[in-house]
């Protein structure tokens, strides 16, 4: 076997061929695959053998359109390349018991199956029972239900028995029509399966490829996307019904390709700058700033934690417990402690409202490295605590629909402004209080006395 290119490995020696496809890929697209093996044909080893591959298409049909690719094997076939590395392998430390709707329990208390993203479809190799199955579900981190194996020893998890899961991924052969045929010529099937995967051999649906300025105008104006899910067993192109698995592939794939909408469908964690990005959340992920400079980046519909740098916007967003909040944010609700960036311009509005049960309250703090921060909160609803107000450039503006508000001791210089109906408790120590548009409870009582209510 001798190496081509960094995508395949090129099998000269079996028969039918094997175009290998490493671990790098899960998608091959037809011009891709044409492309490759034509290099390994020109390569030493390929000019002295047959020809690996035929392929047609791309003729000019005029007005824009062309012929679809088809290609053949020649005598050769593709094959990913094996997926062996298992995702957990351990110890059962609590041997199962009689099987419960056609389905048994393995059990390993060191084990983690859903951080290994093990789910339905992954298998588990019983090296002691000398046993194979797939997994139905994971019941928690330390157990999995599995189907009752049938071709072990015992076909049963007793204690100590060693044990190994491996994940499957989806791979895909696309772009075009793959064909193959053997040496006599027979037809065959393009692709072989490896260990550890499942392949979709992909089918142009129609004969032409239609390359317009019209079609490109188009193209160029939809608004594209890429998704990210966290928690899938396994890595896919970004596609709706095959997300990336992890944060880095999924801003690789945006960068190259100008796409600037992330859908997130599970917590992830940034880990590297992303400016000017939209990231939509599905079902209130958690997204984790982690240090990194996301400015001029919006998020909506997302739990925000973590430490931050730049300017982003905010919508339908819970604040958990973040550092260096700086920007504009619209309806959104606050769990933790909230803390502006030092010299942080932040604007709340659109229905801001505390986000934690019972008698808790968030808290926002003006940053004790302050170097002159703003924050303006509009329309808040519920109990909030300011602390660290303690430059004499801070500017504070909190207007109350309802709600309670303590000055913490910490705020010791700058202005604070508290309007709207609130239960208000100074602890300043050096604070300018301006509360001439505060309506307190005690003044509630005043004016109430005084037009003779009851």
């Amino acid at each position: 076997m001798t190496t081509a290119l960094e995508d395949v490995e090129q099998d000269f020696n079996a028969d039918p061929r094997v175009t290998v496809i490493k671990n790098l890929r899960v998608r091959f697209d037809a011009q891709d695959m044409v492309d490759t093996i034509r290099k390994v044909e020109d390569g030493f080893r390929g000019m002295s053998e047959t020809k690996l591959i035929q392929a047609s298409g791309k003729e000019d049909l005029g007005g824009g359109a062309a012929v679809g690719i088809t290609y053949q094997f020649q005598n050769n076939q593709a094959q990913f390349e094996d997926r062996q590395t298992p995702v957990e392998t351990g110890t059962i430390t609590t041997g199962s018991v009689a099987p419960v709707g056609g389905k048994i329990q393995v059990i390993d208390a060191a084990a983690d199956f859903v951080t290994a993203l093990v789910k339905r479809g992954s298998f588990i190799i019983n090296w002691d029972d000398r046993s194979i199955v797939s997994i139905d579900s994971v019941v928690d981190l330390n157990t999995l239900s599995v189907k009752v194996p049938t071709s072990g020893i015992g076909n049963t998890y007793d204690l100590t028995d060693n044990y190994s899961v491996f994940n499957v991924t989806p791979l895909f052969l696309g772009g075009g029509n793959a064909t193959a045929v053997d040496s006599v010529p027979a037809t065959i099937e393009p692709a072989v399966p490896s260990v550890g995967t499942y392949l979709t051999l992909e089918k142009a649906s129609g004969s032409t490829l239609v390359q317009s300025t019209e079609i490109a105008e188009i193209h160029g104006q939809m608004i594209r996307s890429i998704f990210i899910d966290t928690e899938a067993i396994v890595n896919g192109n970004g596609y709706q019904q095959t997300p990336y698995n992890n944060w880095s592939d999924a801003v690789d794939d945006a960068e190259e390709n100008g796409i600037k909408y992330l859908i997130v469908l599970a917590d992830a964690t940034v880990d590297r700058l992303i400016k000017n990005f939209t990231v939509m959340g599905v079902g209130s992920p958690t997204i984790d700033f982690n240090g990194q400079n996301v400015d001029k980046s919006e998020f909506h519909g997302c739990g925000l934690t973590g430490t931050m740098t730049g300017e982003i916007v905010g919508r339908n967003c819970s604040l958990m417990t973040v550092s260096g909040l700086n920007g504009h944010f619209s309806a959104c609700d606050m769990q933790g402690t909230i803390e502006i960036a030092a010299a942080g311009n932040v604007v709340m509005n659109s229905d801001p409202h505390s986000q934690v049960a019972g008698l808790g309250r968030p808290t926002f703090s003006m940053n004790a490295a302050s170097t002159g921060a703003k924050f303006s909160l509009r329309g808040y609803s519920g109990g909030l605590t300011l602390t660290n107000n303690n430059h004499a450039d801070d500017e504070v503006t909190l207007e109350f629909v309802a709600g309670k508000c303590t000055l913490d001791a910490t705020c010791t210089d700058g202005t604070i402004s508290v309007r709207g109906n609130a239960q208000f408790t100074d602890s300043s120590a050096g604070s300018t209080i301006d509360k001439t548009a505060l309506l307190e409870p005690s003044k509630l009582l005043t004016v109430k006395k005084f037009l003779g209510l009851k």
